[in-house]
């Protein structure tokens, strides 16, 4: 699958970071929180899941979600450099009640395009 279509040309930054645990604690909601990538990821995929008739969300949905897991794999490398471990959950652990699970195609484009919103003003 061509992702460049669904992620950025240019490389991810090299993780240079020095432990503070404290700094690994502030990416946990993006890495697993409600809004975080792994919800981003398994949304998604339940999206991809239920789009059979539409081969063209289809391979949209699923580069996405391929680039969100790149995103979720960088961050755990790094809350982990940090001196943290990335699991999945911060206060509260990851539960599948965090996906959205909206069924008409429509309407979970456009909610996936305000999550994405979102998930950069959290950046």
């Amino acid at each position: 699958m061509d992702l460049s279509k669904y992620a950025s040309e240019f490389p991810y930054p090299e993780i240079e970071v020095e432990q503070n645990v404290a700094e690994s604690k502030l990416l946990m909601p993006v890495y697993s929180g409600s809004s975080g990538e792994l919800t981003a990821v398994l949304t998604y995929c339940f999206q991809l899941y239920i789009t059979p008739k539409c081969p063209d969300i289809q391979e949209a949905l699923e580069g996405i979600a391929v680039t969100e897991m790149r995103h979720h794999e960088l961050l755990g490398k790094t809350i982990y450099k940090l001196g943290g471990y990335p699991i999945m959950g911060a206060r509260t652990y990851w539960n599948g009640s965090f996906a959205n699970y909206t069924l008409d195609p429509k309407r979970y484009l456009r909610e996936n395009i305000l999550a994405e919103q979102n998930a950069i003003m959290n950046y």
